[in-house]
């Protein structure tokens, strides 16, 4: 079940931490990188907004990052 571009599925997450959680089950289900471009159009959430979520993502190396014009993230192996 997709949850990206649902309304916050849980009580008491944050517009940030639900978005997180939307765009990480995103990259498990993407077969290939996912951009953040793509995924803030497909889910109606602020590109700007969501650039700031992965960025945190990156540093807590969540997600790794493919760069190039066929690049984007992926979860990070344990």
């Amino acid at each position: 079940m997709s949850l990206h571009g649902m309304t916050p599925f849980m009580v008491g997450l944050s517009k940030k931490t639900d978005y997180a959680l939307q765009f990480l089950v995103a990259c498990g289900e993407s077969t290939g990188p996912l951009s953040v471009g793509a995924f803030s159009r497909d889910s109606h959430i602020s590109f700007l907004f969501m650039q700031q979520i992965v960025s945190e993502l990156k540093k807590a190396k969540m997600v790794t990052v493919t760069k190039g014009c066929e690049g984007g993230y992926a979860l990070a192996k344990p």
